[in-house]
């Protein structure tokens, strides 16, 4: 059983619903603090992903 996308996709669900509720509420410093976090995460780990998912490198 594919645990791993069923868990993935539960957390995007419960993550927007959350946002969508609390969203208001946090401020706007925060919200570009976050911003600023997960682009910074996204940047750093999207390189090393193409390493592992390219069939073509060896290794």
């Amino acid at each position: 059983m594919p645990v791993g996308i069923i868990v993935n996709c539960l957390a995007v669900v419960i993550g927007g619903a959350i946002g969508s509720l609390l969203g208001e509420r946090i401020s706007p410093k925060l919200r570009n603090s976050l911003t600023m976090v997960f682009g910074a995460c996204w940047y750093c780990s999207a390189p090393a992903a193409q390493d592992f998912l390219d069939p073509c490198r060896p290794g």
